[in-house]
């Protein structure tokens, strides 16, 4: 099994580097790659991004966008250059623990496997394992799931690349706002398995994220 770690960027610099070192110090017994995408940054999240990738040619892929096209459009563009068979969206200010990718492997064969994580120092109130092997088990417990913290985000979580390339799961780039949550439960439309543990808590989500106030109109929160 092999894994592809993808981290989009955007004027990051003051956390990229803890990201990429994080990636780098996993300790795992199966093959993994780091795609990173700048997308036309101002700071000097680029330079580093270029030294790590010169430093880790056989490790890194390194994407630099002269225009910025946004986050939806960013990932897109990612995982199109994902091998893996399974993808890993890490967000470029968070970081994960070295046995991060070890304990999503115990979930290797099901179609997503999540874990716990941290919000800032806080760490999430859930703590529970799941496991569904068909269908009919992910419909009866989706609507328990569905609102869960587990269930509403890219990070955190193994995606088999299959699915996402069977079924033409992407992002919507018409939408501004939760479209990674849009993007979730469509690909939970189309899995027939799922793990989860989420006592293990390896991913640890910036709790400083800036301003996040979208002006949508009408019709887009319709």
């Amino acid at each position: 099994m092999k894994v592809s770690i993808i981290c989009t960027n955007y004027n990051k610099e003051a956390w990229i580097e803890e990201a990429i070192q994080s990636f780098l110090n996993q300790k795992c017994n199966f093959d993994y790659e780091i795609i990173l995408v700048d997308d036309a940054s101002s700071d000097h999240s680029p330079q580093i991004i270029e030294h790590y990738a010169k430093q880790f040619p056989e490790k890194i892929k390194a994407v630099f966008h002269q225009e910025n096209l946004g986050i939806t459009k960013t990932w897109i563009e990612a995982c199109k250059l994902a091998q893996g068979d399974y993808i890993a969206f890490i967000d470029s200010d968070d970081f994960i623990e070295t046995d991060y990718l070890q304990h999503l492997s115990h979930g290797f064969g099901y179609d997503i496997v999540i874990t716990g994580f941290y919000y800032g120092a806080v760490p999430e109130a859930s703590c529970f394992k799941l496991q569904l092997s068909d269908k009919q088990k992910v419909s009866q417990e989706l609507s328990k799931l569905i609102n869960a913290d587990q269930l509403c985000f890219p990070w955190g979580r193994l995606f088999k690349r299959s699915i996402l390339e069977t079924y033409q799961i992407r992002f919507d780039e018409q939408m501004r706002f939760a479209e990674d949550n849009v993007f979730n439960w469509e690909f939970l439309c189309h899995a027939e398995s799922i793990y989860i543990d989420s006592t293990q808590k390896d991913y640890h989500k910036s709790a400083d994220e800036g301003e996040s106030g979208y002006n949508l109109s009408f019709e887009e929160m319709e």
